[in-house]
């Protein structure tokens, strides 16, 4: 489950820079 969260903040990590550009 630990796991789970790592992607999510993967994701959220990805999404943000994604905005960012």
């Amino acid at each position: 489950m630990c796991m789970n969260q790592f992607i999510y903040a993967y994701m959220l990590l990805k999404c943000n820079e994604y905005v960012m550009t």
